[in-house]
């Protein structure tokens, strides 16, 4: 994930044209704030160049990928983008379950790996700080340079469910259960876990089909998102 101007982000990601204007408006507004994991980011967030205490977030799904964009004053902001290549999984976890879990959750043991904070020693006091300030965390998997790096993000316990509601929209085939991977962590030793690891395609249309069911996906949306599972797998 890297900082782009709106013209590099429209050529990386591409836009959706006129007669698309559901999908041109597929976005989500103030229901996160970055916490740590996109290098760029953090360091304008250590200069003090970027209030991400303040600064609202709109999460946007485009064509090839997703966009985070940052509104760094009135006509001002920063664009963060992510390839559909790039994007590994995505989960949402309580603060309480990481802190009681600890590596038997997502991002506990992420912060162990290094994932955003690099260095083991950090992670301690970084993630706790992180944790006792956030209801929940909203963490992306996602690939630089051939190693993997996650991205957080806070959210209050009223703006997880709408956060989870649009990612699983969007993209259904990147989520990864924070129950499974807990069940993973306790019936298997750790060099046999894959911290990126994704579940089969047939687990994968099970979920398409129930979301289809409860409404939350249309028949074009669960045909579309079907067919990508089964042209690129998992």
């Amino acid at each position: 994930m890297k900082v782009y101007s709106k013209k590099e982000i429209i050529r990386i990601l591409g836009q959706y044209g006129l007669f698309e204007a559901g999908k041109k408006s597929n976005h989500i507004i103030h229901k996160v704030k970055y916490l740590a994991g996109v290098p760029e980011l953090d360091k304008l967030k250590n200069s003090g160049k970027l209030k991400t205490e303040t600064a609202p977030v709109i999460i946007r799904m485009r064509p090839l990928g997703l966009e985070f964009e940052f509104t760094t004053g009135l006509t001002n902001s920063l664009r963060v983008g992510l390839t559909e290549q790039q994007f590994n999984f995505w989960t949402i976890e309580h603060s309480h379950d990481i802190k009681e879990n600890n590596t038997q959750s997502i991002v506990g043991n992420a912060a162990v790996g290094g994932l955003f904070f690099g260095k083991v020693g950090a992670v301690a006091g970084g993630l706790s700080g992180f944790l006792d300030k956030a209801e929940h965390i909203f963490s992306i998997s996602y690939s630089e340079k051939e190693e993997e790096r996650m991205a957080l993000f806070s959210s209050t316990s009223n703006s997880a469910g709408k956060v989870y509601d649009y990612m699983m929209k969007n993209f259904p085939f990147k989520y990864k259960d924070p129950s499974d991977f807990k069940e993973q962590k306790e019936t298997k030793p750790d060099d046999q876990i894959d911290s990126g690891s994704r579940f089969s395609v047939a687990d994968e249309l099970q979920k398409l089909a129930e979301l289809k069911k409860a409404g939350v996906l249309t028949n074009e949306e669960f045909e579309k998102q079907k067919q990508k599972l089964l042209n690129h797998g998992i």
